[in-house]
């Protein structure tokens, strides 16, 4: 079932978002894997299986639950394939206690997506953020980092740290719409359209 799910997945996404991968280089979509598809190899041919020639691999990130990486033995294989490929690997919902520090050091990934619970609701001026702290384990795994849940200007000001390249995702950038809306939110903000 989980593998049809994917394979669906996939197929719109890459049909869907086909012309925002073509004009901006930069513009990268993430679906979530679990660990039986990684370890089974249904993941790699769902996605070699429905690749379009000529879209470079980069445009789709793959999202690995923190959860999923106690069956770390069985899945660093098809990680390193993906990130091979170009798929950047992203371990989702960091922080949220599956995973040991010890073991993140093994995973092959590109990005920690940061759980929406370790970033303060407000400025922590009493030494209570965890964000430098974030920012070192990052630095220290070689991966960039993304803040899940920003939902206010207070939020996204703290990650604005300078010489930090830290992204962010939450309602205060979007709430989830369809890809039609975001097409026409990505025009308005783009230097050639004003």
């Amino acid at each position: 079932m989980i593998v049809d799910v994917t394979a669906f997945v996939v197929r719109t996404v890459l049909r869907e978002m086909r012309v925002l991968f073509d004009s901006r280089p930069d513009f990268c979509v993430t679906i979530n894997a679990s660990a039986p598809e990684l370890r089974d190899g249904s993941l790699m041919a769902t996605l070699n299986g429905c690749w379009p020639a000529g879209l470079p691999r980069r445009h789709v990130g793959v999202e690995l639950t923190e959860r999923s990486t106690v069956e770390l033995p069985e899945i660093v294989p098809a990680l390193r394939q993906l990130r091979e490929l170009g798929h950047p690997v992203y371990i989702d919902d960091f922080g949220t206690g599956y995973s040991s520090l010890s073991l993140l050091q093994h995973l092959p990934i590109d990005y920690i997506k940061v759980d929406r619970s370790l970033l303060p609701v407000a400025p922590q001026h009493d030494g209570t953020s965890f964000i430098p702290e974030i920012l070192a384990i990052a630095r220290r795994l070689g991966a960039g980092l993304v803040f899940e849940g920003v939902e206010t200007r207070e939020q996204a000001d703290m990650l604005d740290i300078p010489g930090q390249s830290i992204r962010a995702q939450g309602w205060y950038f979007g709430r989830p719409d369809t890809v039609e809306a975001l097409r026409h939110a990505i025009a308005a903000q783009s230097p050639e359209t004003g």
